[in-house]
């Protein structure tokens, strides 16, 4: 997963669709849902349709600003 540091979930959600951009230019988010961990961790799944027509699943780990 990918660790995504944050001091609320404004500027987080701001950064994971930055990273999106930056990683898989042209993708379109397919759905995402946010799923707690049995680690006590928190993440944000995406479902991607990238550019070339291919899907992806990107994770994020939101633990650090997940309902700040």
């Amino acid at each position: 997963a990918v660790t995504i540091t944050a001091q609320n979930e404004k500027e987080g959600a701001t950064k994971e669709i930055a990273w999106i951009q930056n990683n898989y230019p042209g993708s379109k988010v397919l759905r995402f849902v946010t799923r707690p961990s049995q680690e006590q961790k928190v993440y944000d799944i995406f479902w991607l349709k990238l550019a070339d027509g291919s899907t992806k699943t990107v994770m994020f780990d939101i633990s650090s600003f997940y309902h700040k």
